[in-house]
């Protein structure tokens, strides 16, 4: 080594754990002297074992820096295992040497030449005899390889994102847009009995609209037009809804009445839908790991329709939520405060504020009693979700009441990664309740009059 280099220890890396907790990664000390866990080198080097990262006072930064790059560049399932070996391949590790570099620029004092200097020292090797040549002129295939895992942004920048799947993201005529938008949609509707006896309360009317279809509008206005709806037996009036029905408008083509059928007709040209049935009713997270046959591994949107959304007049909830994952790249989850009486209704989460309105969960907790509550920060029906959820959703052990619950499966992620949560702008009425679909009958039908 030519020079010293920066410890872990030194005061210009106090920030290292906070940023390394952004990817879910969480910093262990380990005693001087004392052997260092997970240590592939061994000696001074950093350590890796599952979401840990162990340092010793006298671990250099770099290889702190390294070794986490490593746990954000590796495949889940290897992550899921992760234990002193971080393995990878030679484009992998390409990456991680230029991810590191990057990372050195969120630590103020550090930065990305001090980065580079220190890697020479310590005997990184790369083609150009320096990290530094090797970073500005022969680097952008390490550069590539991180912005198809959406690492990286085009401009560089971290998307505070894990790896998410096992091959590179698929990215559609090079955009980045969520496109997939999952309706779970089995279930029987009980608390409208006998309306949802022979009728799926998913197309029960709000005025003179199914419940659904609001919901499908919404999606689409936050773009993402490829339909996928989860069903069971009883549900076909749902795939007909979204298809022609050629007597009716044979009836009324060419009437006033044939208007009537131009928000419908919209969808339909607009969107693409495809069906799957849930055999059995084992929750919403067993409803959302149906669907991965309809989605496939890319990012996709998830909408309630028991939960009607007003953004009132602004973005809807779902264009909001896409907004956040752009910038994030991680799952996302809308919440609401609710009182704290009624918290054994949701899924409810703790989390620390990292802009207005935006949390990163620490906890979440499905319907406790007001006295275990994290808070009163409730999650309601929309989500967007990283396809790495299908194998945690495997994972995950059934939950309250015997079922899949997606709050358990979000909370392993979240542990893994980083699942936020945003109290969304507009109104919600719960519409899986008598007094919050009278609600939003009386809401829509006074916004039908003030349009008219």
């Amino acid at each position: 080594m030519s020079r010293p280099v920066l410890l872990s220890s030194d005061p210009l890396a106090a920030s290292l754990p906070d940023l390394l907790q952004r990817y879910g990664l969480q910093v262990h000390w380990v005693k001087p002297g004392d052997p260092i866990p997970g240590s592939f080198w061994g000696e001074v080097e950093a350590g890796l074992i599952a979401n840990r990262l162990y340092l010793r006072p006298d671990t250099p930064l770099h290889s702190a820096l390294h070794e986490a790059c490593h746990y954000i560049c590796m495949p889940p399932r290897r992550r899921n295992g992760l234990h002193t070996d971080a393995g990878g391949d030679y484009d992998e590790e390409n990456a991680v040497c230029y991810l590191q570099i990057l990372l050195a620029d969120h630590l103020p004092g550090v930065g990305a030449a001090r980065m580079q200097q220190d890697m020479d020292s310590w005997g990184y090797s790369f083609r150009l005899g320096s990290a530094h040549a090797w970073f500005e002129q022969d680097a952008q295939d390490a550069l590539d390889w991180l912005i198809r895992f959406r690492i990286v942004d085009n401009d560089r920048h971290s998307t505070w994102n894990l790896r998410t799947c096992e091959t590179e993201v698929i990215t559609i005529k090079g955009s980045e847009m969520i496109k997939k938008c999952l309706f779970p949609a089995a279930g029987y509707g009980t608390r409208f009995l006998p309306a949802t006896k022979a009728m799926p309360k998913e197309v029960m009317p709000i005025v003179d609209k199914p419940l659904i279809q609001y919901g499908v509008e919404e999606a689409l206005d936050a773009g993402m037009y490829d339909i996928a709806m989860v069903t069971g037996r009883g549900k076909r009036a749902l795939e007909d809804h979204f298809d022609v029905s050629y007597e009716l408008e044979h009836q009324i083509s060419g009437t006033d009445k044939e208007s009537r059928l131009d928000d419908i007709r919209r969808l339909m040209e607009e969107c693409t839908f495809s069906y799957t049935r849930q055999k059995e009713m084992k929750g919403l997270g067993h409803a959302i790991l149906t669907g991965e046959t309809l989605i496939g591994p890319e990012p996709f949107g998830v909408i309630l329709a028991d939960d009607l959304c007003d953004g009132g007049g602004e973005d809807g909830v779902m264009t909001q939520l896409a907004k956040i994952y752009a910038k994030y790249r991680c799952s996302v989850v809308a919440i609401e405060e609710v009182p704290t009486e009624e918290v054994y209704k949701y899924g409810v989460i703790a989390g620390s504020e990292i802009e207005d309105g935006l949390f990163m969960i620490s906890d979440m907790v499905e319907k406790p009693a007001p006295e275990d509550a994290p808070s009163n920060l409730a999650i309601i029906g929309r989500y967007i979700l990283t396809p790495d959820i299908f194998e945690i959703l495997r994972e995950t052990p059934p939950g309250r009441g015997g079922e899949l619950q997606i709050t358990d499966a979000l909370m392993l992620q979240a542990k893994r990664n980083m699942v936020l949560a945003y109290k969304f702008r507009g109104h919600r009425f719960d519409c899986g309740s008598m007094e919050g679909f009278v609600a939003a009958t009386n809401h829509y039908y006074q916004l039908s009059k003030d349009e008219n």
